[in-house]
């Protein structure tokens, strides 16, 4: 009669080295991809957006900011942070 040591299951440990690069692709694969930005990240994008609207459009800072302000209002899925940011309207 065998021992009860012999028919305990075994269990197999399978330790898995993967680099955070293999793990973002695999979250990209998988559309998984979480990004976090910080409140500072955030306002400097807006500074930078004021600032190109500022070149682009030769407006000063404050008409610029209400321009951004504005199109923020009636697009606000033009920039994922508006969209995730701004308050909802209706």
């Amino acid at each position: 009669m065998p021992d009860a040591e012999s028919k305990a299951p075994t269990v197999q440990v399978c330790e898995v080295s993967i680099s955070w690069g293999e793990y973002e692709a695999g979250l990209r694969r998988r559309g998984d991809l979480t990004i976090w930005l910080s409140d500072e990240a955030l306002d400097d994008f807006n500074r930078r957006l004021v600032k190109w609207a500022r070149r682009t459009y030769r407006l000063s800072s404050a008409r610029a900011r209400g321009w951004l302000a504005r199109l923020a209002g009636r697009q606000r899925d033009l920039f994922v942070h508006w969209s995730l940011l701004l308050p909802t309207t209706g």
